[in-house]
């Protein structure tokens, strides 16, 4: 019997290891679960917040790129414009000495037509004082 009381106290002592082992063991899991889901959260944090910084980079970049394009294509505009604007000005500058021509032709017109209207005045004189003179309108 003797033999068996310490075959059972063993037993106890074997089982209360076993149930501090087994107690032990599943709070060793509940604490690598926790850690392992604590730094599942921070790893899922930690790689949205980067991915979020490559998409606003992405952006950016293409932002970036794209108002170089706009800018290149602007430079182009003010260029094409700039050559028109040039060949404008000198149609304009051809057309201001037109104008200054007609101007002065215009003046020698008028000069020349009050010469002849002086010219018509002084034949219509004599040939009044003339009696026997033909009449300028009969010719």
């Amino acid at each position: 019997m003797t033999a068996k009381i310490i075959a059972d106290s063993d037993f106890q002592l074997k089982g209360e290891q076993t149930m501090d082992g087994d107690a032990s063991s599943v709070a060793e899991w509940v604490k690598l679960v926790g850690a392992t889901g604590i730094g599942g959260l921070l790893i899922a944090f930690f790689t949205r917040f980067a991915f979020r910084k490559m998409v606003e980079e992405g952006a950016a970049a293409q932002r970036a790129g794209g108002e170089g394009d706009i800018i290149e294509q602007l430079r182009k505009e003010v260029d094409r414009m700039g050559a028109i604007n040039d060949t404008l000005s000198g149609k304009v500058a051809e057309l201001q000495d037109q104008i200054v021509k007609l101007r002065g032709e215009n003046a020698e017109l008028k000069t020349e037509i009050q010469a002849l209207n002086l010219q018509i005045r002084t034949m219509r004189q004599r040939q009044d004082l003339c009696g026997n003179c033909p009449k300028l309108d009969e010719i």
